[in-house]
């Protein structure tokens, strides 16, 4: 498994520009339930675009506040 720290403006700026409403909309999902799942299109190194599949789950420390998260992506 590989690690990987983005932020999250550098993670969008990855994303089809037609998509990155509905990834905002899911990470925003993502901070208020813990559980946040998308499809998109995302840029490859030669330019191109792929499309994606996200399943992403917040974890929390132990006071509730949001910590990292963790995501599974299938294409």
């Amino acid at each position: 498994m590989k690690l990987m720290a983005l932020d999250q403006e550098a993670s969008l700026g990855m994303v089809h520009p037609t998509i990155s409403i509905v990834l905002r909309a899911c990470l925003a999902r993502l901070e208020e339930s813990g559980e946040g799942e998308a499809e998109y299109r995302q840029r490859t190194k030669d330019g191109g675009y792929r499309w994606m599949s996200n399943r992403m789950s917040m974890i929390r420390d132990n006071a509730g506040r949001p910590h990292s998260r963790t995501a599974t992506f299938a294409t």
